[in-house]
């Protein structure tokens, strides 16, 4: 409740804040999955999320994660928490 209280200001409604603090905390917890969020050049972007480390960014407006790029790589990663596509 506290994350989406910290990011309600960059959602068009406290239910959609709601999912987005959700997704967040859920990979904060370590628990892979895959997101969609636009790209600055509009592109729709999937990642497959491993963890996400420090939640202090999302009242920033962005997220730090890291990625699972397939044969056991790895990348840090980011995107602005209001183009999470949900």
């Amino acid at each position: 409740m506290k994350l989406a209280h910290a990011i309600k200001n960059l959602f068009s409604s406290w239910s959609r804040a709601l999912k987005a603090a959700w997704i967040i905390v859920k990979l904060h917890f370590e628990r892979a999955q895959v997101i969609t969020f636009a790209k600055s050049d509009g592109e729709v972007r999937e990642a497959k999320a491993l963890l996400v480390t420090r939640l202090e960014t999302a009242a920033k407006g962005y997220i730090q994660f890291v990625e699972d790029l397939g044969n056991g790589e790895a990348q840090w990663r980011s995107f602005r928490v209001e183009r999470l596509i949900f």
